[in-house]
């Protein structure tokens, strides 16, 4: 048994009792216990800013327009099931989850029977949501990014 091993064991037992694992367990939940997740189209390739969803405008013009700029000078435009996480934006929602949607005119692939519009919602969703179940966020809440059924199931 190491050292490391046996100091780690009372302390976690200390930690655990009484009204410290009650203060941290509170301030864990109480300090960003909300999530959202938003939408966001590609542009064009000579068009480089950013097409939100509805409820992404809503939410972006809700705080000045702090997330359109975010999303500009953190990097490359969002591809397609990608995502960028960002801390402290909205005090409601102290974490927000930004996924790419891939193009916003894709449509029904002959080829293989699928609408891959819906493809791409789903599979959007199903990252941001991974990334703040990684997080142990316990309410996420989800944008309809057009189809709310699509983003139900990608939340799932």
């Amino acid at each position: 048994m190491s050292l490391a091993g046996g100091v780690r064991a009372p302390l976690r037992s200390l930690l655990r009792t009484g009204s410290a694992w009650n203060l941290i367990r509170s301030c864990r939940y109480a300090s960003g216990s909300k999530g959202l997740v938003l939408g966001v189209y590609e542009g064009g390739k000579e068009d480089k800013t950013i097409q939100f969803t509805k409820a992404g405008e809503i939410f972006d013009s809700s705080i000045a327009g702090k997330l359109n700029e975010l999303l500009t000078i953190s990097g490359p435009a969002l591809k397609k099931g990608r995502s960028r996480l960002f801390y402290g934006l909205h005090q409601d929602f102290p974490h927000v989850v930004v996924v790419g949607l891939g193009d916003k005119t894709a449509g029904i692939n002959s080829l293989e029977q699928y609408d891959e519009g819906k493809e791409n919602i789903r599979a959007a969703i199903a990252v941001g949501c991974r990334q703040l179940q990684d997080l142990e966020v316990p309410h996420v809440e989800v944008d309809p990014c057009g189809d709310a059924h699509c983003a139900a199931e990608g939340s799932v």
